[in-house]
């Protein structure tokens, strides 16, 4: 075995311990005893204080020092200013505003910024629309780039109806093709006729909103099926088109992409084709129903309204579209027949010119006349 190389461990005499601990308490200082309290010091009245203090300043005087600065007056609490919790003031006598008075607000700026107040248009609208329009289907139009897709699921949503898109469709029926796959391969004469077939299938339905393809104005035959509906025009100016339909690519576009569409060039050459396009379909846009602009204003002058404004335009014009159908069918139902006076009779014959009591009241009137 190695022996351990630690030192042996040995214990001090018990005289060495006590001696080490003697020192060691030696060392140790003594505690201090505890100071007295100290006396609190007398305080003078407050007019010897004030006698005392220009004492010592006579004498400081009278030996040429400078007695200390005075110690500054306490900064009394101001009241609040309240002009500042008070509205601006409007107008004055004269009718001039104030020079840094923002101006009002415009409808269409409003509804652009403001979300709340957006929404809360939309579902007053809404609420008014909805027992009007009866399950009535609305088919959207437009040229490419107006949105029509995104319009239509956001109207669709907010009127708890199904959504159909006829060129999505269409892309379910061929697996694996786009519909720039599908023009290329068929050619748009058979595009066209699916497209078709489409809207056959969808119109006998009610509580849908379709959104079409831009070429499907063009055949009559689409039109008998889609006035099954409503038919709302999404108008826009081909510019605005054209700038959206860049941004999303113009590849996606098989009427639009061709040979020498280059990144430079594709505004100019979507803003040419956009243009000849409106120029042949316009008169079949205009046998809409309605007609929804898509133009902004302020900061969305260029890129044009957003979605959201879009729909609620579309919204109020159907109202006044189904009242306005409303009142002309009204008035249709009152005519005048010859021999009566020149009396206004409503259809159904005199009786029906009023209600209750005025009615009968009118009836016994026309018979005295006879």
């Amino acid at each position: 075995m190695l022996a351990s190389r630690q030192p042996a461990l040995t214990r001090a005499p018990t005289g060495q311990r006590r001696a080490a601990a003697a020192a060691a308490a030696a060392a140790v200082p003594a505690p201090r005893a505890p100071r007295a309290p100290l006396a609190a010091a007398p305080v003078a009245p407050p007019r010897l204080a004030a006698a005392a203090r220009r004492t010592a300043a006579s004498a400081l005087a009278a030996a040429g020092l400078a007695a200390p600065p005075a110690r500054p007056p306490r900064r009394q609490r101001q009241p609040p200013r309240l002009w500042l919790l008070l509205p601006r003031a409007g107008p004055g006598a004269d009718g001039a505003a104030a020079s840094d008075e923002e101006p009002p607000m415009s409808e269409e700026e409003r509804l652009s910024v403001d979300f709340d107040y957006l929404s809360n248009k939309i579902k007053d609208t809404t609420d008014v629309l909805d027992p009007e329009l009866k399950g009535c289907s609305i088919y959207i139009i437009g040229m490419m780039g107006s949105g029509k897709s995104t319009v239509g699921r956001m109207l669709a949503n907010t009127l708890r109806y199904a959504f159909f898109d006829t060129d999505g469709v269409i892309e379910k029926a061929h697996p694996g093709m786009s519909v720039a796959d599908i023009f290329r391969e068929y050619g748009e004469e058979y595009f066209r006729k699916c497209e078709s077939q489409v809207l056959k299938e969808l119109a006998p339905y009610k509580n849908l909103v379709v959104s079409t393809g831009g070429g499907a104005v063009t055949n009559p035959m689409n039109w008998s099926y889609m006035h099954n509906g409503i038919v709302a025009w999404l108008e826009g100016a081909p510019e605005l088109l054209a700038r959206r339909v860049v941004a999303e690519g113009v590849e996606k576009r098989p009427l639009l992409y061709g040979d020498g569409v280059t990144a430079d060039n594709a505004f100019g050459v979507a803003n040419a084709k956009l243009t000849a396009l409106l120029e042949a379909r316009e008169k079949y846009y205009e046998n809409a129903d309605v007609r929804v602009p898509l133009s902004g204003v302020a900061a969305d002058e260029d890129r044009g309204a957003p979605a959201a404004v879009v729909m609620y335009r579309l919204l109020t014009r159907v109202l006044d579209k189904i009242e306005a159908t409303k009142a002309e069918r009204e008035a249709r139902r009152t005519f005048t027949i010859e021999g009566l006076a020149g009396k206004p009779v409503a259809a159904g014959g005199p009786a029906a010119a009023g209600e209750g009591e005025e009615g009968r009241r009118q009836q016994r009137q026309q018979r005295a006349e006879e």
